[in-house]
């Protein structure tokens, strides 16, 4: 289903991100930049607004570990840009 031509055109990334805010570019230059396993899932959830059941049926893997990618994505970014200094606050 990722090769598929609806997935690839459904909300392509522009090339040129200068029209997005400094620190909206930087996240999403961060998404950009993880391994496929995490920004599959992040760029689906959080930009695309996919629920973890349909993430994982897209990807063909349980649910509770579409969670885990998102949950070790969300702290590899956090380590990248710098995340809240709070660890108490969970995304």
């Amino acid at each position: 289903m990722l090769k598929a031509g609806w997935f690839k055109s459904r909300n392509p990334v522009p090339e040129d991100l200068s029209y997005l805010p400094k620190e909206e570019n930087e996240v999403l230059q961060a998404v950009l930049a993880l391994d496929k396993k995490y920004r599959i899932p992040i760029h689906l959830h959080d930009y695309e607004g996919y629920s973890i059941q349909e993430i994982a049926a897209i990807m063909q893997a349980k649910s509770a570990t579409v969670g885990t990618w998102l949950a070790r994505g969300r702290l590899l970014l956090r380590e990248k840009i710098g995340g809240l200094e709070d660890e108490e606050i969970c995304l």
